[in-house]
């Protein structure tokens, strides 16, 4: 119990040391729209709003009302929730590699594998891949999700498998019974935070032919017993996704499924290099898609992860946690990098619960290095001395990197600077670049970003929010219609750039009333009260433009709707107070 307890003290410790400068950190990318721009999470009381908005990942929605119950938009008190996910799956990853080790042992000896699950936990709390699904608040999505997937997975091992050699007794049946379901109940649960987590149910039986069944395959059919019922969860879930939100994965078509399954079998290899050697990391990677199976790059990674998935197969029954291990990483990625194509080819955040595959294999290799190793001879120090330099150098890449996602600007720079041919990097950083007043420097990026990608619908924007800050209404109104003309009803706008849209939409709105057409600034303002109910501002500007009709009434309810929503916006009952003494004749008296 001292041993857990202190593990456990320095797994927090060490996470804290590199996360804490990722708690000022800014909004980012999705973040406008999961948080700012989201009417779902600003009622944490309407949970059926929630569910019919996000009914596929509601788990994670419900998770961002509750922050913003709390917190509002201040992103400080989502950054300390998503430290405690990860924090969470740290601890949870020491006591799963802790058991997988002692079920692997061949011995009494404890030394056998030491510190090792202490080891790799910490290397997962501070390895700098993982910052996405951390420092990244929508990152959230990976990181919630392995705490369900993890909490199932050892709840699982706890019903079914004993800790030999330990002294303990052997579990009643009420006690694996009360796990078993505990686990299949989180399992359920995790599917409403990510889809990605049907996996578990391969994961488990992977677990329990190895480490239950001592990989004996006359005893699959054990192992496909305990695990059948996981399997049933999932075919419910991909059936009621069907019915219920009109498809199981991605409803649009981004690209060809034989070429993703090209590509992806590039980017796994990819991956791989960057779990091992984490430099280079980047928002927005740029990876050229393969149009063959046989381009050299495309076939070489085929044959390695066959004869890699092979050698784990034929191996389980030797080197149980390296196979376990290796087809965790494999089988955790192939939501992701197989066939169903997603709006990005490669994204950090995808690895955070795979990664743990690769860890486990390096777990497996250091527990045989401490067991050759005496306890005093110099081998043994020099492998504690490498530990210690490696979990090091990964905590300065992780603060290193953190410091990298402190706002837009920084984001978007250091993604140009690795993607410099891909235009949303530059699209981004244009918009980061107008934030900051830098019109000049705006212009630039967006040029090159339209001369890259000319049907980029964030590169439209961005140049009509330069050329609306420069005071060019008709220019701004031009490339804004144009854009919208390609998408003629909101539902065609992709829902992970409808935050995007409606700043657009509010823009153009923006441009049409300080040109005097106040009836089309209206119509504008409300398409972007439509895509992103809770966008600031825009209440006002809609209550501005009444006003300037002289509708008074409706313009005092939109001036009342944005007080309402920015109780610090005090321009809003300035408004207010201001048509109401109009209407008083001048008095300065008002109803309030």
């Amino acid at each position: 119990m001292h041993r857990t307890l202190t593990s456990v003290f320095l797994i927090f410790l060490l996470c804290l040391a590199v996360y804490l400068n990722s708690f000022s950190t800014s909004l980012h990318f999705d973040d406008f729209f999961a948080i700012t721009g989201n009417a779902a999470v600003r009622d944490i009381t309407d949970v059926g709003q929630i569910f019919r908005v996000f009914p596929g990942r509601f788990l994670l929605m419900f998770s961002f009302a509750v922050n913003y119950a709390i917190h509002g938009a201040d992103p400080t008190g989502y950054h300390v929730a998503n430290f405690l996910f990860h924090l969470i799956n740290a601890v949870l990853l020491y006591f799963i590699t802790f058991m997988l080790m002692v079920a692997s042992r061949t011995t009494q000896d404890d030394e056998m594998f030491g510190h090792v699950p202490l080891i790799v936990a910490l290397l997962f709390a501070i390895h700098p891949i993982l910052t996405e699904s951390v420092t990244y608040i929508s990152g959230r999505t990976s990181s919630l999700a392995a705490v369900f997937f993890l909490l199932s997975l050892l709840l699982y091992m706890g019903s079914v498998m004993d800790q030999r050699g330990d002294g303990s007794r052997e579990k009643s049946m009420f006690v694996r019974t009360f796990l078993y379901s505990g686990s299949l109940l989180v399992f359920f649960l995790s599917l409403w935070v990510k889809e990605s987590n049907v996996t578990i149910p391969a994961i488990l039986l992977i677990l329990d032919f190895c480490f239950v069944e001592e990989s004996r395959w006359n005893k699959l059919k054990n192992s496909l017993k305990r695990v059948f019922p996981f399997f049933v969860v999932v075919a419910a879930i991909l059936l009621w996704r069907r019915m219920y939100i009109g498809a199981v994965g991605e409803p649009r078509a981004i690209r060809g499924t034989a070429e993703n399954v090209y590509t992806q079998m590039q980017v796994i290899i990819s991956y791989l290099r960057l779990v091992l050697i984490p430099v280079g990391q980047n928002i927005d990677h740029d990876y050229p898609l393969s149009q063959s199976l046989f381009e050299p790059k495309t076939l070489l990674s085929v044959i390695f992860l066959f004869v890699l998935a092979l050698t784990a197969i034929l191996r389980l029954n030797k080197n149980k946690v390296i196979s376990f291990g290796i087809l965790w990483w494999l089988i955790t990625l192939a939501p992701t990098s197989s066939v169903i194509p997603l709006w990005d080819i490669m994204s950090e955040r995808w690895i955070y619960l795979s990664s743990i595959g690769i860890l486990l294999v390096g777990a497996a290799f250091l527990r045989e290095v401490y067991a050759l190793a005496p306890q005093v001879s110099f081998r043994r120090r020099l492998a504690n001395g490498a530990v210690i330099a490696i979990i090091l150098a990964l905590s300065a890449l992780t603060i290193t990197r953190n410091s990298v996602w402190k706002t837009e600007y920084t984001l978007w720079t250091d993604a140009v600077q690795k993607s410099p041919d891909k235009a949303r990097p530059h699209t981004n950083l244009g918009m980061a670049l107008v934030e900051r007043g830098d019109l000049e420097g705006a212009a630039r990026e967006v040029e090159t970003a339209l001369a890259l990608d000319p049907q980029l619908p964030e590169a439209a924007f961005s140049l009509a929010s330069i050329n609306l800050y420069k005071g060019k209404y008709d220019e701004t109104i031009a490339v804004l219609n144009a854009t919208f003309a390609r998408f003629p009803d909101d539902s065609q706008v992709p829902v992970r750039i409808a935050h995007a849209f409606a700043k657009a939409r509010f823009n153009l709105g923006l441009a049409y009333f300080h040109k005097g057409e106040y009836s089309r600034a209206i119509a504008e303002y409300e398409s972007a009260l439509r895509l992103a109910p809770y966008l600031p501002w825009t209440h006002n500007n809609l209550g501005a433009a009444y006003e300037a009709l002289g509708e008074y009434e409706l313009a005092i309810a939109e001036y009342e709707k944005e007080f309402a929503l920015n109780p610090g916006f005090v321009q809003a009952r300035q408004n207010i107070e201001n048509i109401r003494r109009r209407l008083n004749g001048g008095s300065g008296e008002s109803d309030d």
